[in-house]
């Protein structure tokens, strides 16, 4: 497995010496962040294939040397170089232990400023939870990309050394981080630690992992017009005015874009209220192939791609009046739209959970051409049911419908148009155990013509009956049995 050590940091330079104990393992150093990397090298080696650390201080670190009119850019190398010389420090006292020597080690970390808030000597900075919570989200999953290696990755967050807002804001920054991996497959699993309070020490500081519980999370309901979906829209939304324009010509502005956002709305929907034939014939007749495969290769690009943006808007910004004002980069929530950050973290969500989707549909496709009744069910148990626990159940049931129509069709090989007449007369049909499986294979079903053609499934996105019959409505499919 792979290990990534998250870690936000307050004041380095403030840090006394402590004997860091875990696992009954000893490590003296002033940064509990680093006895947690002689601990994965040192203990989990046999486990532990790669290690990667990523430490997020806050701009703050730089306010005794700032000035005013500087640009913020300047704001953030200062906080860096800070940060960047304590950790050579650190590193320095423990390589002799690790057996590997510092600036071998420190190849390992990277070192992320992110805006903080308070006032710090002369200084003010006008920052945001929201927007340290934002760039926490963004930074994580963009190092977490860069770092799984498609096996298995522990995420280690240590929180000991956070300040006032840090630890809470990281850990359910961290939080969405994993529902926005595990969303699309990723297999991956967070681990929380926190020190000994340094104050009032023994002689050694235990470093604990923390115990959390999580209600499990799928994708959000799609309500077009807000949340999520506004993003989607307005990917712009959420700055304010004035960077606006930032946003032009990136992956985030793409996917709101003609084909690709149509696309994302109709998998969103596909997915939440489970229509396994949107999924496996409708999206790849409605739409061509290279809008299929930009939406999947875009995915993983969008969290750097929005961090990046706020960085850059960010870097217009100067230290005017003894404030750094950082929050005024993000549009005001007092204006009619009333912008949330979680709703970042929940879009991200739906575009890992289309994207995820649509590959597997894809993958199943080429295993499977046309698509059977047995390819349905199949692929609902494979992969809905991980977004709805019932799908399966639905489907059954919908396909058992179908089934008992197939037995009643006398003409092979032919396309017929499954009617309200048809659905009416199943009730009068029997079918045995052995005959259901026989026929759920040999029965063909897609979408008419119409239906694709003419956007019909846009029209019929919260349709009830629609929904109810997880899309194999009468007249929407045809179905055909085979010899």
């Amino acid at each position: 497995m792979s290990v990534l050590i998250i870690a936000p940091w307050g004041h380095p330079e403030k840090w006394g010496e402590a004997n860091y104990v875990i696992d009954g393992v000893i490590v003296k150093n002033k940064c509990s962040t680093i006895a947690l990397l002689t601990y994965a090298i040192k203990v989990k080696h046999c486990e532990v294939e790669d290690v990667k650390v990523l430490v997020v201080i806050a701009d703050t670190l730089s306010a005794s040397n700032i000035a005013n009119g500087i640009r913020y850019r300047e704001v953030i190398e200062k906080a860096s170089k800070i940060a960047q010389d304590k950790l050579k420090e650190f590193l320095d006292i423990v390589e002799a232990q690790i057996g590997v020597s510092s600036k071998e080690l420190e190849r390992q970390f990277e070192i992320f400023v992110a805006p903080g808030l308070g006032k710090f000597g002369a200084f003010t900075f006008r920052g945001s939870f929201d927007l340290y919570y934002l760039v926490f989200l963004l930074k994580s999953l963009s190092k977490t990309y860069e770092t799984y290696k498609h096996g298995f990755l522990e995420i280690w967050l240590d929180i000991t050394h956070g300040v006032n807002y840090m630890p809470v804001l990281a850990f359910t920054a961290m939080l969405d981080t994993l529902w926005a991996l595990k969303s699309c497959g990723y297999n991956i699993s967070l681990r929380v630690y926190n020190s000994d309070p340094y104050v009032g020490r023994g002689e050694q500081l235990n470093i604990n992992e923390m115990p959390y519980t999580t209600v499990p999370r799928t994708i959000p309901q799609p309500k077009l017009g807000e949340g999520p979906a506004k993003i989607l829209e307005q990917p712009h939304i959420i700055l304010a005015k004035g960077y606006h324009s930032l946003v032009e010509n990136t992956y985030f502005k793409r996917l709101s874009e003609g084909e690709l956002r149509n696309l994302v709305v109709d998998l969103w929907y596909a997915v939440y209220y489970n229509y396994p034939l949107i999924l496996l014939d409708y999206v790849f007749r409605k739409y061509k192939e290279e809008t299929l495969k930009q939406l999947i290769e875009l995915a993983d690009k969008v969290p750097e791609d929005i961090l990046r943006i706020i960085i850059n808007a960010l870097y217009k910004l100067r230290v005017t009046n003894n404030i750094v004002n950082t929050k005024s980069i993000l549009r005001n929530s007092t204006s009619k739209y009333r912008f949330k950050v979680a709703d970042i973290a929940q879009f991200l969500v739906v575009i890992n959970t289309v994207s995820y989707m649509l590959d597997k549909a894809m993958n199943f496709k080429k295993e499977s051409r046309p698509i059977s009744l047995k390819d349905i069910e199949e692929f609902a148990r494979r992969f809905n049911e991980k977004y709805n626990t019932l799908a399966p159940k639905f489907i059954s049931r919908e396909v058992h419908s179908l089934v008992k129509s197939s037995k009643g069709i006398k003409e092979l090989n032919k396309w017929v148009r499954y009617t309200k007449e048809m659905a009416q007369k199943i009730s009068s049909i029997e079918v045995e155990n052995g005959e259901r499986e026989k026929l759920s294979k040999c029965t063909y079903v897609r979408y008419v013509n119409e239906f694709v053609n003419k956007g019909v499934y846009d029209r019929r996105k919260d349709d009830r009956n629609f929904i109810a019959h997880s899309g194999l409505t009468y007249n929407d499919i045809e179905i055909m049995k085979i010899s």
